[in-house]
């Protein structure tokens, strides 16, 4: 007689399986057993942990036309606990998301993503789900006109004079904030004397500082070098 044995369910704790006691005949017939191989099955059992890990997004983002992103996307929460097995836990470096596919970015997006149910029934995670933020806006172009300063002059020292002795600072702000930046005396240029100690072809390239707390891009000087002479005091 042959017929299909059942499913023998094993318990979370379980390292040994008696197969003779958990079979039985289907009712309808007389027959019995008369043996089961394996009639034991021993079952290898690991230590069960826990580990926090990155959520890894997969995001395919597309903004608007004469949009980019302010910033990366950013999650909450970033990280995910998971539990199992210890070798089923350590294989894992981060824990991806569904694909997601944002289009027309124009400004800030909020929406849920949930977590992928990676190897299903082998491991529990903390969470399901985690909140996807998105950032993009416009930007404008901009300049602003600064005397470039020299510095770290030792006392004492010949005078010296850049040419020009002003530059403009051409850079791209968010346009949210463009009226914040034209307001701002975060704006500087520097040409330190050790620059100048130290180059052979009698140009140096001026240092640019922007306001950090704009979002602004691609800051540059105009023009990128200035030239530089020494005045030899007549004492």
């Amino acid at each position: 007689l042959i017929f299909d044995p059942p499913t023998v369910e094993v318990g979370p704790d379980q390292e040994r399986v008696d197969v003779d006691q958990v079979l039985e005949l289907p009712r309808a017939n007389d027959a019995t057993i008369e043996s089961v191989v394996p009639s034991i099955i021993e079952i290898e059992m690991e230590e069960r942990v826990e580990r926090r890990l990155p959520v890894q997004p997969r995001l395919a983002v597309q903004t608007a036309s004469s949009h980019e992103l302010i910033d990366e996307p950013s999650m909450s929460p970033d990280s995910v606990t998971i539990s199992g097995a210890r070798s089923t836990v350590q294989s894992f470096s981060e824990w991806p998301t569904d694909s997601l596919t944002l289009e027309n970015v124009r400004d800030t997006v909020r929406t849920t993503v949930a977590l992928k149910d990676t190897l299903s029934g082998l491991t529990d995670r903390g969470q399901e789900t985690v909140e996807v933020v998105v950032r993009a806006g416009k930007f404008a172009v901009e300049t602003r006109e600064v005397t470039v300063e020299v510095t770290g002059v030792p006392a004492g020292q010949d005078l010296l004079a850049l040419q020009p002795s002003s530059i403009r600072i051409r850079y791209r702000v968010l346009f949210d904030q463009l009226f914040e930046s034209r307001r701002s005396s975060e704006y500087f240029a520097t040409v330190s004397y050790d620059q100048i100690r130290s180059d052979t072809t009698g140009y140096v390239e001026p240092r640019i500082h922007v306001p950090t707390d704009l979002v602004i891009r691609d800051p540059e000087p105009i023009p990128p070098r200035l030239r530089y002479y020494t005045f030899l005091s007549s004492e």
